[in-house]
C-alpha cells in the first residue's frame, strides 16, 4: 500500500515545496487546497498519478470530510497529515474585525483540527507506531502583527504531539 500524506494548503508557498519534496521520495500526496487556481496551476506543472488535488475549505467541516473520503479512496490509506494550511490579517488589532479575527481562528486552529479529527481513524489503522505522522508547522517568525498566528499554531503543536502521543 502506497504512504498517502495530505497537505493542507499544499498547491503554494511552503506547502508545494513539500508536496515536490513528498513526491520526489515516492509519497502519494493529497493537496488540500481552498484555491481552485492554485490546484490547477500546480497540477499542470507536475505529472504525476501519485498526486490528488482536492479543493477543500480546512475550516469547513463537511469539506474536510469530503476530501479525506475522496483522499482514501483514491490511494487506500493516509499515512500522515501535514497542516500547513494557514492565514493572517496583517494589520493592527485595532483595525482587526471580528469576521477577519474569526476566519484567522478557523483556517489556523479549526481547520488543524477538522484535518486531525477526520484522518485520526485512518492514521490509526497503521500497522507500524512510528508510521503516523501528523506535522502542525510552528511558525516563531515574528513581524509586526503576527504574533497571535504564532500563538494559534504552537498551541495546536503542543495538541497534535498530545495526540500523537496517545494514539487519539
Amino acid at each position: 500500500m502506497e504512504k498517502n500524506i495530505i497537505v493542507t494548503g499544499g498547491a503554494q508557498g511552503i506547502g508545494k515545496i513539500v508536496s515536490k519534496e513528498l513526491l520526489k521520495n515516492g509519497y502519494s500526496v493529497s493537496v488540500f487546497e481552498i484555491d481552485n487556481e492554485a490546484n490547477k496551476e500546480f497540477q499542470n506543472e507536475i505529472n504525476s498519478e501519485k498526486i490528488a488535488f482536492f479543493q477543500t475549505d480546512v475550516a469547513d467541516e463537511r469539506s474536510v470530510q469530503k476530501s479525506i473520503q475522496a483522499s482514501t479512496k483514491k490511494f487506500g490509506n493516509i499515512s500522515g497529515l501535514i497542516n500547513n494550511a494557514a492565514i493572517h490579517a496583517n494589520k493592527p488589532i485595532s483595525e482587526l474585525s471580528f469576521e477577519e479575527w474569526n476566519r484567522v481562528i478557523s483556517v489556523n486552529l479549526s481547520g488543524s483540527f477538522l484535518c486531525s479529527k477526520y484522518a485520526a481513524p485512518f492514521l490509526k489503522k497503521n500497522k507500524r507506531k512510528y508510521n503516523k505522522y501528523v506535522l502542525n508547522p510552528c511558525f516563531s517568525v515574528r513581524t509586526k502583527y503576527r504574533s497571535i498566528f504564532s500563538q494559534q499554531r504552537r498551541y495546536f503543536f503542543a495538541y497534535a504531539l498530545t495526540c500523537c502521543e496517545f494514539g487519539t
